[in-house]
């Protein structure tokens, strides 16, 4: 299915993004061990033009993501983004096989929330942060408030 998008979007020059989210594992396996070549590569095999980034700062992140989307708005055709980075966490319940030491220090390194934040003031962080608990306690609400949809054949248990 990947590779059939990726010929399909090149070949008809389609205004597509596709972000590769590397977070180095496929489950519980390391990329090392699992994948031969680069993912880069795959997207130059269809003649994609493809970046690649290995960083988690949000504010190194944002420039080549702008300048990518313009590209791909400006008709330059389908464009990859490939965003190294780190999972912080199991895949699923109970199949992390790392070492949870070697976790920690990759969060401690590695957390966009903290890369950022040390760029901030606390004032800014603060800030930021109660303006994104409002966000989510306000969607939240309107969930809640809105009327369960009486038209799907099933009854509300809430």
């Amino acid at each position: 299915m990947v590779y059939e998008s990726l010929n399909i979007a090149s070949l008809w020059k389609l205004p597509l993004l596709i972000v590769v989210e590397n977070n180095r594992f496929a489950q519980t396996t390391p990329i090392e061990i699992a994948l031969s070549g680069k993912i880069i590569n795959r997207f130059a095999a269809f003649d994609v033009p493809a970046e690649e980034l290995d960083t988690s700062d949000v504010t190194e992140i944002g420039p080549v993501a702008e300048k990518v989307i313009d590209q791909v708005r400006q008709g330059g055709g389908p464009r990859g983004l490939i965003l190294n980075t780190h999972r912080f966490a199991a895949h699923s319940k109970g199949d992390d096989t790392r070492d949870r030491e070697a976790v920690a220090l990759t969060r401690e390194k590695f957390d966009p929330l903290k890369i950022l934040a040390a760029k901030m003031s606390s004032a800014d962080v603060d800030r930021e942060s109660d303006a994104a608990v409002k966000l989510i306690d306000e969607a939240f609400d309107q969930a809640f408030a809105d009327p369960f949809p009486t038209d799907l054949g099933i009854e509300a248990t809430v």
